[in-house]
């Protein structure tokens, strides 16, 4: 992991009386996706229940959160004589199991942090070192604490190999011992081949969080966003920065999701496209079949069937003659 500490807080633009209105918008957002989510198709099966048609797939509302009530199939429909096409998907596969954070871990910060420090989403920047870096499963948590007789900070982080960053003022970090100083922005790289950038100012005593893996639905995304968004802020916007960049984070997951889910559906619709082009083909080449049947020249077609035969019965006489012939008929 590397970090990185320019010293930019960040301000509110918006009153509390204005993010209680986005607010309302968000909660209406909330119903329109629940909505989405109990969809029905033209024969009144829900779209999202797995093999659960008949059973409404999802319940609930902001603070109560939403549930599952599907399960993991794909009810299948016979599209040609030997293909069937999935015409339904598992609710927890499109709403529910949700990568959380960068996808592959989340960060956080302490609701009790009085500076201004920020952290972003994170990056992998080594997926080998991370894979091997043993990252506890309960996360990595790093905290702000004074350095003797300084001003300046140090990132001590706990259950963690590499131990801890410095930053001496605003002009360089100091890596764990070992490593040369550097620029802000060219942060030293860490064991695990993780990336986590901190803006803002971070207070003695702050404290940020790295969990490794997990997911997140959709619904709750947007409750988390929801009371981000509606708990008052006073001179210190921090944590509604934090809370506001990890929605935005797990959004953009939920948009990859939805993605991934779309293009299946949309590489069946192709297929169903080209299905159809396939049987009208073999509808045109029956009909060019049925019409050679039903519109035939019954008095040509004898002509021709007892011109056929007397064509057979010749070859069939000059069989007989050539196979009897031998040596002894010219001696």
């Amino acid at each position: 992991m590397r970090a990185n500490w320019p010293c930019r807080p960040a301000k509110a633009a918006l009153t509390d009386s204005d993010r209680r209105s986005l607010a309302i918008e968000l909660r209406h957002r909330f119903d329109e996706l629940l909505g989405i989510a109990n969809a029905t198709d033209g024969a009144g099966q829900y779209l999202f229940s797995g093999y659960m048609g008949d059973t409404k797939p999802f319940a609930g509302t902001v603070g109560s959160g939403a549930s599952y009530a599907g399960d993991e199939g794909q009810r299948h429909q016979q599209v040609t004589a030997s293909r069937q096409l999935a015409v339904s998907e598992s609710g927890n596969d499109v709403f529910m199991r949700i990568p959380a954070g960068n996808g592959t871990f989340s960060t956080a910060v302490s609701g009790s942090n009085a500076g201004t420090g920020v952290i972003d989403g994170g990056a992998i920047l080594n997926p080998a070192n991370w894979a091997a870096g043993n990252v506890p499963a309960t996360g990595l948590e790093f905290g702000i604490v004074p350095r003797p007789a300084t001003s300046t900070y140090r990132q001590r982080q706990r259950e963690c190999r590499h131990q801890h960053v410095a930053a001496d003022g605003a002009d360089r970090l100091r890596a764990r011992p070992g490593h040369p100083p550097v620029k802000p922005g060219a942060a030293p790289a860490f064991d695990y081949g993780s990336q986590v950038v901190i803006t803002g100012q971070p207070a003695n005593g702050d404290t940020f969080s790295i969990t490794p893996g997990g997911s997140q639905s959709l619904f709750a995304t947007l409750e988390n966003l929801i009371a981000a968004v509606e708990a008052p802020v006073g001179a210190n916007n921090a944590l509604l920065t934090n809370r506001l960049g990890a929605a935005l984070t797990n959004l953009d997951q939920g948009m990859d999701s939805l993605l991934r889910v779309r293009a299946s559906i949309g590489a069946r619709m192709n297929e169903l496209d080209a299905l159809g082009s396939v049987g009208e083909d073999l509808n045109l080449q029956y009909q060019q079949t049925l019409s050679r049947l039903q519109d035939v020249d019954y008095a040509e077609a004898i002509s021709n069937l007892t011109q056929q035969q007397t064509y057979l019965e010749a070859a069939q006489k000059s069989y007989l003659r050539v196979a009897g012939l031998s040596l002894f008929n010219y001696v």
